[in-house]
């Protein structure tokens, strides 16, 4: 959980880009491409913003849960934008390992044991934490979604060549897709996974804090390692290497 009310911002002075900089070709295309590709143009958008020095003369930094409170929409707007694509495609990944790690919490609620509605602050901290919640998990669902379209799109073109093995006796060989033997796993980390029911509700009703006593450490940490040993995926990259 990200403390966005408790962490100071940090300003920075937007200095004037150096002599030479030109905008990359890819961003000149897709801020010319709102209507057909919104998500291209904005990613743009951001890319370009601060080399505008008169418009935008600082930068202001916030606690990141504001805006990505798991740390992986970095890496999915790398794959959108092609950067991890390209090393995918030109061979450079040959195994990739995303560890998602969303330690939230449900603090034990009482909302629906009093008559009487949320007040003002209940509903306010309500709102930011629950639609940071929803956007944490559409994250992880979507870079989820990205991958597996492309493995399934290998295994489709796998299929269709063991049928023109079978029924063409010309021997042609439909193009590989490029990086198509990568290796991909997604290791989502939660204390939902959790086996013991009673470990689970115990620390996922530990309050958000900077203070945590030994023993609820200590019994955080063991969750961890119980959780990666026992994932599948974790189970599967780590066999590569044996």
């Amino acid at each position: 959980m990200a403390f966005p009310f408790l962490l100071s911002p940090t300003s920075l002075v937007n200095y004037q880009y150096p002599d030479g900089y030109k905008m990359t070709d890819a961003d000149k295309m897709a801020l010319k491409d709102y209507w057909n590709n919104k998500s291209r143009y904005y990613n743009a958008l951001n890319n370009t913003m601060y080399a505008d020095k008169k418009g935008h003369p600082y930068l202001h930094l916030m606690d990141g849960g504001l805006a990505d409170n798991i740390g992986l929409r970095a890496v999915n707007d790398l794959y959108l934008r092609g950067g991890i694509r390209k090393k995918i495609n030109n061979g450079e990944i040959k195994r990739l390992l995303v560890i998602v790690v969303n330690v939230k919490n449900e603090p034990q609620e009482t909302l629906d044991k009093d008559e009487s509605p949320p007040g003002l602050a209940t509903v306010a901290l309500k709102t930011s934490t629950v639609s940071m919640d929803n956007y944490s998990f559409e994250t992880v669902e979507s870079i989820k979604k990205l991958f597996a379209d492309r493995i399934e799109a290998q295994m489709n073109l796998d299929g269709c060549q063991q049928k023109l093995d079978e029924h063409c006796k010309d021997g042609y060989k439909l193009p590989a897709l490029a990086g198509g033997k990568m290796k991909l796993y997604v290791v989502d980390i939660s204390f939902d996974n959790l086996s013991d029911n009673n470990e689970k509700i115990f620390l996922k009703h530990l309050p958000t804090t900077f203070h945590r006593e030994k023993n609820e450490v200590e019994r955080s940490i063991s969750a961890g390692k119980l959780l990666f040993k026992g994932h599948p995926e974790f189970k599967a990259f780590m066999d590569e290497f044996k």
